[in-house]
Parts: C-alpha cells; structure tokens; sequence
C-alpha cells in the first residue's frame, strides 16, 4: 500500500502487526473469512462489499444491515479499502467475507452455534 498519506502512516497498527509486508505477498485473494456478529452496513463507504455474502440466523433484519454496528468495525479491520476519505486499509482487503448475523436489532441476544455451524456449511 502506499503509505505517503500522513494519516495511514500514523497508524502504527499496520506496521504492528507487519501488514505492510504481508500486503506485498497477498492482500487476501482466494480466502473467505467469516464474521458472525451484528451484520455488516454494506453501505459503509469504506467497505467494497462486492465480495460480500450474508446469511441470517433468526435476526428480523437482514446480514447487510448492521444497527448495533459491530459487524461493519469488524468487516472494516479484515476489508476497508484504501485511498479513500478514511485513509485506513484492512489487512485482507480483497478476501471473500461471509456473513452470518446472529445479533438481533435491539439486544445482545445471540446463537453463536447455530451461525457456527452456518459457516462450516459453506
């Protein structure tokens, strides 16, 4: 990644954990990575979510609606893309995400197994 831009340059993370090498061998291609949370915002506008699939468990809204918003802070760690007006980048942005919301709307209630076993299935 390009790392001229003050702000991405500020974040030591990356570098933390040595993303900026990794990215020069892959930046995800051919992964698919799970998120089981709260959904995934797939409006966010640091998230290309072309590579995004979602599943329910028995949530009354939808995967790609994220109202608590966990998912998408997740969905943005693994995937934000770069040079945009956020300035960040996720460490695998061109992995496949699969998401499995298992929070409902307006609680933490939660079935953890059952979206486990959602993941295994694909």
């Amino acid at each position: 990644p390009d790392f001229s831009n003050r702000l991405l340059k500020d974040r030591y993370n990356l570098d933390l954990i040595q993303i900026p090498e990794a990215h020069q061998h892959t930046k995800g291609e051919g992964v698919k990575i799970c998120i089981i949370d709260s959904g995934v915002d797939t409006q966010h506008i640091d998230l290309d979510t072309t590579t995004f699939t979602g599943l329910n468990t028995k949530s009354e809204l939808e995967w790609n609606i994220d109202m608590i918003p966990h998912g998408t802070n997740i969905a943005g760690i693994i995937s934000a893309v770069h040079d945009n007006a956020f300035e960040v980048e996720g460490i695998a942005p061109d992995a496949a995400i699969l998401v499995i919301r298992v929070f409902e709307n307006s609680s933490r209630d939660f079935e953890f197994a059952s979206g486990l076993v959602k993941a295994v299935e694909q």
